[in-house]
């Protein structure tokens, strides 16, 4: 999968080259190498809740941006304060790619967000919500944070910010809830990335039947 993330940049790259600087390169003609995508793992309903326990108010509004809201680190971290809609209960978010999409705000993610948002007159550094202590600017990395919450939340998976988004699709998925809506509440371009998920929630609900099976006596 790395060489193959490497070689689209490369041909990108080139298609730049071509397009932005007129510059007579030839097309990358590579075959990509096969590949199988690995099914992610994800966090429980259960690890989830004790993740955000564990938070504190700063880091519970992201996670639950990053799971409630299945967004991308990127797309929480650039959120300001005109993105939020109090009264309709709404969040606008800036998309890969550079498009925006609409989504509820639920009464709990609503009332982290608000709870960290300092009234009155800001700087324009502070219109961001979530800030970092150390530069003043839209915090970018929050591994180590998470490392923290995880130990004191009794989580021994790898936590990453991403794997929140993977465990809200898997959840959304493994509900019943149609493809095509979760392909536009998590901003996916193509249906096969979202369609993924059905293949996840179906291996994760096998296990979870599985536990069950022996725990009522089964082998």
């Amino acid at each position: 999968r790395t060489v193959n993330k490497e070689i689209d940049y490369f041909r990108g790259f080139l298609k730049w080259c071509r397009t932005e600087k007129n510059m007579d390169v030839p097309s990358l003609k590579i075959s990509k190498l096969p590949e199988a995508r690995p099914i992610p793992m994800v966090l429980s309903p259960d690890e989830i809740r004790r993740v955000l326990d564990a938070a504190g108010p700063m880091h519970r509004a992201l996670i639950l941006c990053l799971y409630g809201l299945g967004l991308r680190m990127n797309e929480a971290r650039n959120i300001r304060r005109q993105d939020i809609d109090v009264d309709n209960r709404t969040l606008t978010v800036r998309q890969k790619g550079g498009s925006y999409k609409l989504l509820p705000l639920t009464p709990a993610l609503l009332s982290s967000l608000t709870e960290i948002v300092q009234p009155g007159p800001t700087s324009q550094a502070e219109e961001y919500i979530f800030i970092s202590s150390r530069s003043g600017k839209p915090v970018y990395d929050i591994r180590t944070a998470l490392r923290r919450i995880c130990k004191d939340a009794r989580i021994t998976k790898r936590v990453t910010p991403h794997l929140f988004r993977h465990s809200c699709a898997t959840h959304l998925m493994a509900s019943g809830i149609s493809s095509r809506i979760v392909q536009k509440f998590l901003g996916h371009k193509a249906i096969t990335t979202t369609e993924f998920y059905t293949h996840v929630a179906g291996k994760h609900l096998e296990q979870a039947a599985d536990v069950l099976g022996k725990l009522t006596g089964g082998k």
